[in-house]
């Protein structure tokens, strides 16, 4: 019995004051976003299932040009699964300040990074990075820990980077993956001094936050599993278009499209219809209010409640 996987199409909308400037699909404009029924109307403030026969399918539709579309696979709204909005916050990164680092001449000193995270991200994730620098003849700690920070951002392997606050040494974990739905991995790490640095030196942790979402896990499962089997929360995706840091309001639908898998059986193929909205604070933006009123009339008129 072969596995169904599921399809996802992916909207990432970007944020403005304006809502829906591109009113009808041939004037949609870039970074807009709109919802279309099947004779390719704007479904209305108020359109259901009842009352616009159309409505019954719906697409959305992504404007990227002047006169430009990219449009969702239909959506048939008597096989809406369900209708799911996550705020996906980013992650606030875990960081390490050395502090009290005491100046030796010709000193070699030595600060090794050991990771703590479940899931490698990257080659020699696992495994304790260390990193030396020596001191010159008239030794500071800003040069010590300057000569350090370089050593760290030099690493094409470290999942963390350095700097220096007045003469202290700030080490923070990267954002990984550098997209900013599809995950929010934390990189969490401990610091050790092997050599050179004095029983003085100080170490103050910053815990940070995971964000919200473990979107590349959760895809990995999916895609190993039969769609019964899968988790369906939280969603990732693939978009390339996203802010490492940004926010986004992310409005998922998730609904079966019914094809023949072969010359007996009639096949329901899951799929997942994910529109990422930038948002200010997390809070939604006039674009997100205006599409989510629509779509919700035309849903909810079905008997599938949006959350």
């Amino acid at each position: 019995m072969s596995t169904t996987f599921t399809r996802v199409a992916k909207v990432l909308v970007t944020n403005t004051t304006a809502a829906n400037t591109g009113t009808t699909v041939a004037n949609v404009v870039d970074g807009d976003v709109i919802l279309f029924d099947r004779s390719f109307t704007q479904v209305g403030d108020t359109d259901t299932v009842q009352t616009s026969e159309n409505a019954s399918t719906l697409y959305v539709g992504l404007g990227v040009s002047a006169g430009g579309l990219d449009v969702s696979m239909p959506i048939d709204v008597r096989n809406i699964r369900r209708v799911k909005r996550t705020a996906y916050l980013a992650p606030t990164q875990m960081s390490v300040t050395v502090g009290n680092i005491t100046a030796v001449n010709n000193t070699e000193y030595i600060i090794e990074v050991r990771y703590r995270d479940m899931y490698a991200t990257t080659p020699g994730h696992s495994a304790p990075r260390a990193y030396s620098f020596t001191s010159d003849a008239s030794a500071t700690a800003a040069e010590i820990a300057t000569g350090l920070a370089a050593k760290i951002n030099a690493d094409k392997n470290a999942d963390v980077v350095a700097s220096v606050s007045t003469a202290d040494l700030v080490i923070t974990g990267k954002i990984i993956p550098r997209n900013a739905i599809d995950t929010y991995q934390r990189v969490v790490f401990d610091v050790a001094f092997p050599y050179g640095f004095a029983d003085s030196t100080t170490l103050t942790y910053t815990g940070g936050s995971n964000g919200a979402g473990t979107g590349q896990l959760v895809k990995d499962m999916e895609q190993a599993t039969k769609y019964d089997q899968r988790i369906l929360w939280p969603i990732p995706t693939e978009t390339t278009r996203a802010n490492p840091a940004g926010t986004y309001n992310t409005i998922t639908i998730e609904h079966y499209h019914e094809h023949i898998g072969d010359l007996q059986n009639q096949r329901k193929e899951p799929l997942k219809t994910v529109i990422a909205f930038a948002a200010p604070s997390a809070t939604a933006s006039a674009k997100e209010a205006a599409f989510m009123t629509k779509l919700t009339s035309v849903v909810e008129s079905a008997g599938i409640f949006v959350s």
